[in-house]
């Protein structure tokens, strides 16, 4: 099951454009991939939108970050499709 919460959304892109427009940076480089990173510096509700379902999808399909090695895998997952979607989009 997959609930996406427009209003939620939209409050965490104003948070995050007003933290980057601050000055604000990623002082872990690990924040900085995956779906959660890419998404930091997109302000448009239907792109981010777009990449939770890439996220939610990988869940429910199986993939995980609980432990550093389900991270990893999911985090090059989400790379990999975001990758693909851009590809197509592109075309």
């Amino acid at each position: 099951e997959m609930i996406v919460d427009v209003p939620y959304i939209e409050r965490r892109i104003e948070e995050d454009r007003e933290y980057y427009e601050n000055g604000g940076k990623d002082d872990d480089e690990e924040e900085e991939r995956g779906v959660s990173g890419a998404m930091a510096k997109v302000y448009d509700v239907e792109e981010r939108i777009g990449m939770l379902f890439v996220h939610g999808m990988l869940h429910l399909v199986g993939y995980d970050h609980e432990t550093d090695e389900d991270f990893e895998l999911m985090v090059t997952k989400e790379e990999e499709v975001l990758k693909l979607l851009k590809e197509d989009l592109d075309k």
